[in-house]
């Protein structure tokens, strides 16, 4: 659940004041999407040579790739360095990243970001196919293709498909329904290197079932076929093994190879994003990350200077950046934080934008994004109307209430991009983890999930340790990673 609306529950009981947030999770694979070449070398320690460069024709319908040189593979014990279409890649499995590696530096991406689209896809595809065959369409979406083309079945969908594996002589052949999807030939010698399967999961589009058999076959395939339907048309493509040879690389990440993942975000999200992301990540953004202790400090002034409806906004990060506040409330008689929050219902009765804060968020938790909409219209009484964390909260119902809500708040005056909303939000708090994440599911939504796992990768290393173990937002994305680990462990090398 995103975290505004998390915080309605927490504050509605026991006056406005919960029961403590969740311990966080084991450790899951998030990481500093910052870190220099020089620090992953580091933490890595090892960096074992690759010691098997595999050399694929790609044919069919990947002219592109044909063009570009095929598909060419080196292998170490725990990263891979893959070559395609003109692009570079290390997929480096200890560390759970994927590093686009450019002349002028790299982008570093968390591995499980591409998995994670894949399975939401696929969730979508199954939805589809019910809300069709429900309308009497038939089965218009087939589960052989969308699984070939995703590299990925959902255990338990409803739209699940027959599959048969067909040995011969020469080939291993995959029939899903009937139909002919796939095939391998199996190499000759010796296993393979652990990291290829992983590797093919990423780069080859292929059916979970056959790329089963491949592993179980454990050699180097000598070559590769698939197909599936896209928009009704039939997409084959073929990956032949033209050379395997022995070779001895070292890992490709030059120590001074500069971290270009700041500038990155900047284009993909807003500009200058990814600057205050390498600040924060780096504890340089503003004063520098803050304790409770200032944060008390501080609303204590602006109770004194503003009065109580300042101080409200003012306390409100403290909840996601200082998860404990709910647990000291009660007893923490002399509190600032705790102050004003016990008090956010009275205030909310004299000024329009703590109401608001409180109906906007409500609205989005009841799953009625639009009724924010009011409530944001009679925030323009108060000189709070346009107070970061307000645009927070109405961020997440511009996100709940999809394009016909952004048209109704347009219309009326208001502000209508939930990214823009929540982009100021972290301008004005870059410590706030959950702030980092509700931006995540902003693209989550749009199925932008590379953009979306580095948005939660800054969450999850902002140095803000009280967040880090007890913000339950955190530790459900801790806990979401490491089940798509668990649940599809094809994608990752085995610990």
């Amino acid at each position: 659940m995103l975290s505004s609306s998390r915080l309605l529950s927490v504050l509605c009981v026991l006056v406005l004041i919960a029961a403590g947030a969740r311990q966080a999770a084991a450790q899951a694979p998030f990481g500093n999407p910052f870190a220099s070449a020089e620090t992953l070398r580091k933490q890595r320690g090892d960096t074992a040579h690759a010691t098997l460069r595999l050399r694929y024709e790609v044919g069919g319908d990947a002219n592109a790739e044909q063009a570009a040189g095929g598909l060419v593979i080196e292998l170490a014990p725990d990263w891979a360095h893959v070559r395609r279409q003109g692009h570079r890649a290390l997929y480096d499995f200890r560390l759970g990243r994927v590093l686009d590696l450019r002349e002028d530096g790299f982008v570093s991406r968390n591995l499980v970001g591409s998995v994670a689209f894949r399975i939401y896809e696929r969730q979508n595809r199954t939805m589809l196919s019910a809300t069709i065959r429900g309308a009497g369409g038939g089965d218009q979406i087939s589960a052989c293709d969308s699984d070939t083309e995703l590299g990925l079945a959902i255990p338990g969908a409803k739209d699940t498909a027959s599959v048969s594996i067909k040995p011969s002589a020469t080939d291993v052949t995959l029939e899903c329904n009937g139909g002919v999807i796939g095939a391998f030939g199996p190499g000759s010698g010796d296993a393979a290197p652990a990291t290829l399967w992983p590797v093919l999961a990423h780069v080859i589009t292929l059916h979970p079932a056959l790329r089963s058999e491949l592993i179980k076959d454990g050699r180097v395939p000598r070559h590769i076929k698939s197909a599936f339907a896209v928009m009704g048309a039939r997409k084959e493509t073929s990956w032949r093994l033209v050379s395997a040879e022995a070779i001895s690389v070292p890992y490709p990440l030059a120590g001074d190879l500069k971290n270009a993942t700041a500038a990155w975000i900047d284009k993909a999200v807003a500009p200058g994003l990814g600057d205050l992301a390498a600040a924060a990540v780096a504890g340089h953004a503003g004063k520098g990350p803050p304790t409770l202790a200032d944060w008390e400090a501080e609303v204590g002034r602006v109770a004194k200077a503003k009065g109580p409806a300042a101080a409200v906004f003012a306390a409100w990060p403290a909840l996601n950046m200082f998860p404990q506040v709910a647990q000291v409330c009660p007893s923490a008689l002399q509190s600032a934080v705790c102050g004003s929050i016990r008090g956010l219902a009275a205030t909310a009765q004299t000024d329009t934008a703590v109401r608001a804060l409180l109906l906007v968020i409500q609205a989005e938790q009841a799953r009625r994004p639009a009724d924010a909409v009011a409530a944001m219209l009679a925030a323009r009484s108060s000189p709070l109307a346009d107070h970061p964390a307000l645009a927070a909260a109405f961020a997440l119902a511009l996100q709940g209430g999809g394009p016909s809500m952004a048209q109704q708040a347009k219309a009326a005056g208001l502000p209508s991009d939930a990214k823009a909303l929540h982009v100021r939000a972290l301008q004005a708090y870059p410590y706030n983890p959950a702030y980092w994440t509700d931006l995540g599911d902003y693209f989550t939504r749009a199925y932008d999930l590379f953009t979306a796992y580095a948005l939660y990768d800054v969450a999850l290393s902002l140095p803000m340790p009280d967040a880090q173990r007890g913000n339950a937002v955190l530790t459900g994305k801790r806990r979401l990673a490491t089940r798509i680990q668990g649940d599809f462990p094809a994608f990752f090398l085995p610990k």
